[in-house]
């Protein structure tokens, strides 16, 4: 990746960036916002009926405007952001053709700019450019298809009909294998990174922007395995290492290049932005607080999150109601260990305690005493964040999510939820105590303060 590769070297280069989703739209309004899912509400996959972003937070788009900023839209696929809302704040939008956005640009250098380009090369079927493909890259893509196609013993691509369509007829289904598709998806990648990209970039010194621009270039999600229990090549499923961990490369005078091994969320890019581009906090920002921070300040992150849902439709497009949408997997992410919380799917607005109890729970405590270091004893912001991250109220949570609040304790699976059982408590309390035996070297009593503030605390210290 030659032309990625020498503009990482002049570039601020953020490592252990992750992404809140596997899939586009929920990513994005993190971005665009610096808040995490529950907050945005843009969860499942282009369900914009139920999960569109909410009238409550202020954009990106939204702040730079009301700093006199231009903005423009400029999105290969308008479909995965616009009907979720996620357009809002942007004055001038042009879908695709990077030619009409340089003529825009170009017509309006006098004015001040926020320009956000969304290119959609990298995805399936990878090797066909989204803007610009000439008849090369034509014959290269249907030399792949035809190939794949005759080992499989498949009719023969047709240049007549859409060749999406014609990738996923060959590519799909059962036939998205990983040893098949990695290939083409590293050709895809050094494609764009020697053509599209390429163009972009130059364009943009020609113009002489590179050199004056603050330029931000980052990934929403990656491409690898996609569910456990088939071994599918896409994303929008499990929040692997290799969907979630994504690149984030901040070009600009300001700074000095390097690179930066912190812990990171893409909920950052909205305050290191809104600082970088405005030099303060304006008026207008929100006051509400944000999940993301300012990466050009010391501030770490001791945990990041992410999730993804799925339907249990083929087409969850045609059933605009919540009823099939599932809450799948949550991921909190330290600097050291990555805590996966995935049972049977939840259905919105309610906890499957059973499933909570059975599988849930020990990792969440056992995510909770790996935090817990000799001499130290509990980390208290660290401790509430898993438990409020995985008790949260599913629908319509608060934007105060993440924070310690009472009345979620009728949510917890212990003797203080009517919802449970005899029988589910007394096995539960065994799990804790099998959990406590195990960790007990390194478990030192709970302060009194937080048993009292805390009935969770409190029951816990109680099974041991």
């Amino acid at each position: 990746m030659k032309t990625l590769g020498e503009l990482a070297s002049k570039s601020l280069v953020f490592r252990q960036l992750f992404s809140t989703a596997s899939y586009t739209s929920t990513a994005h309004a993190s971005v665009f916002t610096g808040l995490n899912p529950p907050k945005h509400n843009v969860r499942a996959l282009l369900n914009p009926q139920i999960h569109s972003l909410k009238q409550a937070v202020m954009t990106m788009a939204e702040v730079m405007a009301e700093a006199g900023y231009l903005t423009v839209l400029a999105s290969d696929e308008p479909t995965m952001l616009e009907p979720m809302g996620l357009d809002r704040g942007f004055q001038v939008k042009i879908p695709i053709s990077d030619q009409k956005l340089f003529r825009f640009i170009q017509a309006n250098r006098q004015k001040k700019m926020f320009v956000f380009k969304h290119f959609f090369d990298v995805h399936d079927p990878y090797l066909l450019p989204r803007d610009q493909a000439k008849p090369a890259d034509w014959d290269r893509y249907y030399e792949v298809l035809s190939t794949e196609a005759k080992v499989n013993h498949l009719a023969s691509p047709s240049r007549k009909k859409d060749p999406y369509m014609e990738w996923r007829r060959i590519f799909g289904g059962e036939k998205n294998q990983y040893q098949r598709l990695f290939p083409l998806y590293l050709q895809g990648v050094e494609l764009f990174d020697q053509g599209r990209l390429k163009r972009f970039i130059d364009r943009l010194e020609a113009i002489g922007e590179l050199s004056q621009a603050l330029l931000v270039i980052f990934s929403d999600h990656g491409e690898g395995r996609c569910f456990r229990h088939k071994p599918y090549f896409a994303h929008g499923g499990d929040l692997y290492e290799e969907i979630v961990q994504v690149p984030l490369l901040i070009h600009t005078p300001q700074l000095k290049p390097g690179l930066d091994n912190r812990l990171a969320s893409i909920t950052d890019i909205f305050p290191t932005l809104i600082k970088l581009g405005l030099g303060k906090t304006p008026e207008y920002y929100p006051t509400y607080p944000i999940d993301g921070l300012n990466l050009i300040s010391s501030q770490k992150h001791q945990q990041v999150y992410a999730e993804y849902w799925r339907s249990d439709k083929e087409h969850p497009q045609d059933y605009p109601t919540n009823d099939h949408w599932l809450l799948a997997e949550r991921m909190l992410r330290t600097t050291k260990r990555k805590v996966r919380l995935v049972a049977q799917p939840e259905r919105v607005g309610e906890l499957n305690m059973k499933a909570s109890i059975n599988t849930q729970l020990p990792r969440l405590l056992q995510a909770i005493f790996s935090e817990i270091r000799p001499g130290n004893g509990l980390n208290e912001e660290i401790l509430m964040s898993y438990i409020t991250t995985y008790f949260n109220q599913i629908e319509n949570p608060p934007l105060t999510f993440g924070q310690p609040k009472s009345e979620w304790l009728g949510e917890l699976p212990s003797p203080y939820n009517p919802q449970i059982s005899l029988r589910e408590r007394w096995v539960l309390k065994q799990m804790v105590k099998k959990l406590l035996a195990e960790e007990k070297p390194r478990l030192l009593p709970l302060p009194s303060e937080w048993r009292r503030r805390h009935p969770f605390f409190d029951w816990i210290a109680n099974c041991s």
